[in-house]
C-alpha cells in the first residue's frame, strides 16, 4: 500500500467517523489515487489535480467542479502529513451550484406511480417497491434510509419505526399512522410466504433474498415514472427524492390550513426528517402555488400590529 492510499485510507475513515457516507467519494478518490501514481507523483499536485478533474473534456463544468473539489477536500487533510502536499484553489474551475427545484408531487401523481410499480409482472418485486415507495411518500424518509431498515427497526405494537444510525450518525423514531402500520405488516407477511429463502434481515428484500441496492432502486423508479406518464412533467423529471420534498411541503399545507403556528413547529417537521438544524428544512419548503396562497390568505386574515 502506498503512502497515498494510506493516506486516504485514514481520511475516509475520518469522514465517516462524523456521519458521512461519502460511498461515491470514495471511489473516484481511488481513481485519484491511482492517476497520481500512474504519472509518477507520490503526492498530490495542482497540476496533476486540474488534469484528473477535468477529465473526459467533453463533461459538464459541474461535474469537473465536484471532482476538483473531491481533490481540494482530500489534499486538506493530507496537507497535514505531507507538507509536499498542494492544494488546489476552489477558483480553478469556479462554478456556481444551482439547487435544482424539486418536482412536488400531487396524490394523483403519487398514486400514478404506485399503480405502474403494482403491474410488475413478479408479484414480489410489485410489493416490494409499492410498499417502499408508499412509505417515503408518508415518511419523508430518506431512500438509504428506507433500504436499510432491518426488520426489529419496526415495533408494530407501538406503532413505531427506528431509523439508525443515518445521515450525520443520528438516529429517529417514526411514528407511523395505523394504516401505515398495517400495510407494512402486510408487506413482511407477504415477502415471508414468497420468499422462504433470505439471506438477510432486512425488512425489503430483493427476489434473491438480499437487501435492496440504491441504484436499482433508482432505475426501477426511472421505470414506474415513465409506465406512469410522469416522465416529462416540469419543473424536471420527477425524482424518487422529490417524495421527501413532497411530504415536507404537504406537512406545511396542511398546518397552515388548521391555523396553527407554523414557525414554532418547523423542528418538529425538521427532527422528524433527521435534519440536525430546522434551517436544513427550509430547502425542502418549496414554495408551491397551493402554500403559497395558504400564506398570503392566511397573512391578509392576521391584524395588522400598530405601535
Amino acid at each position: 500500500m502506498s503512502n497515498l492510499h494510506k493516506l486516504l485510507e485514514d481520511y475516509l475513515a475520518t469522514r465517516h467517523a462524523m456521519g458521512y457516507k461519502l460511498q461515491h467519494a470514495g471511489r473516484r478518490l481511488l481513481e485519484f489515487i491511482e492517476f497520481l501514481l500512474a504519472q509518477g507523483s507520490s503526492f498530490v499536485t495542482i497540476k496533476l489535480s486540474l488534469e484528473w478533474a477535468t477529465k473526459p473534456s467533453e463533461t459538464s463544468p459541474q461535474w469537473k467542479s465536484k471532482r476538483l473539489s473531491l481533490v481540494r477536500q482530500f489534499a486538506l487533510y493530507a496537507h497535514a502529513f505531507d507538507p509536499r502536499t498542494q492544494i488546489p484553489p476552489p477558483s480553478l474551475i469556479p462554478y456556481s451550484r444551482q439547487r435544482p427545484h424539486p418536482y412536488i408531487y400531487s396524490q394523483a401523481d403519487i398514486d400514478k406511480v404506485l399503480n405502474a410499480a403494482r403491474s410488475h409482472t413478479d408479484s414480489l418485486i410489485a410489493s416490494t417497491h409499492v410498499t417502499l415507495i408508499a412509505l417515503i411518500a408518508v415518511t419523508g424518509m430518506r431512500v438509504g434510509e428506507a433500504i436499510r431498515l432491518d426488520r426489529h427497526d419496526i415495533d408494530y405494537d407501538r406503532g413505531i419505526l427506528v431509523v439508525r444510525q443515518t445521515k450525520f450518525g443520528k438516529s429517529r423514531e417514526l411514528p407511523l399512522h395505523p394504516s401505515t402500520i398495517e400495510a407494512l405488516r402486510a408487506y413482511a407477511y407477504f415477502r415471508d410466504r414468497h420468499l422462504p429463502v433470505q439471506h438477510a434481515s432486512s425488512f425489503f428484500l430483493s427476489r434473491r433474498g438480499k437487501r435492496l441496492i440504491y441504484q436499482n432502486v433508482h432505475f426501477k423508479f426511472h421505470r414506474f415514472i415513465n409506465q406512469a406518464g410522469l416522465a416529462n412533467r416540469r419543473p424536471r423529471r420527477p425524482r424518487i427524492h422529490d417524495l421527501r420534498h413532497s411530504f415536507a411541503v404537504r406537512i406545511l399545507i396542511d398546518w397552515h390550513r388548521a391555523g396553527v403556528e407554523v414557525q414554532s413547529r418547523l423542528p418538529l417537521l425538521s427532527t422528524y426528517m433527521g435534519h440536525v438544524d430546522p434551517a436544513m428544512t427550509y430547502r425542502y419548503l418549496t414554495a408551491v402555488p397551493e402554500l403559497l396562497i395558504l400564506v398570503s390568505e392566511r397573512a391578509q386574515r392576521t391584524p395588522e400590529v400598530r405601535s
